[in-house]
């Protein structure tokens, strides 16, 4: 069962599990930089795709204390601004920078600018006149109720704003 789930979430993450890959992070290795890049995508399965430490841990084959471990150092690193866990997480943070996703009726486009600001472009069909009135910066929060409110109502978004 365990494994079964696994595998969905390297599913709806293959652009993780693809970066794993390609610089392969699950050695057994302490090369500093393979290590960043662990600590780094670490933050990203928790914090940006919600994963618990465990099954992050299960993408690299390592275990959740492990995983806690890198998350602290990450936040220090990243809090200090440190230029070497930087530089060597520089080409993760830039393939992570931009996510596409799509269900056929709306896509949305995320773009990380920093820890505390993302970008979000949206696609559908929507009425302009609506969209025009939405604020040019939202919290996730707003963002979320919007689309909430949107699933539940079938006249579609700007009937949340009448």
């Amino acid at each position: 069962m365990e494994d079964d789930v696994l595998a969905l979430y390297k599913v709806a993450n293959k652009d993780i599990v693809d970066i794993i890959e390609k610089f392969n992070l699950t050695a057994k290795t302490r090369k500093r930089g393979i290590v960043y890049k662990r600590y780094y995508l670490y933050h990203v399965l928790t914090s940006r795709r919600f994963l618990t430490c465990s099954m992050t841990g299960k993408f690299f084959g390592k275990d959740h204390s492990t995983v806690i471990h890198g998350l602290k150092l990450h936040d220090y690193w990243w809090k200090v601004k440190d230029m070497n866990y930087l530089t060597e997480i520089n080409p993760i943070h830039e393939l992570l920078k931009n996510e596409k996703i799509s269900d056929g009726k709306f896509g949305f486009e995320v773009q990380h600018l920093g820890e505390e600001e993302t970008k979000v472009i949206i696609t559908g069909n929507f009425d302009w006149r609506v969209l025009e009135k939405l604020p040019s910066r939202m919290s996730k929060e707003e963002l979320t109720k919007i689309f909430k409110e949107h699933g539940k109502n079938e006249r579609g978004i700007y009937s949340v704003n009448e």
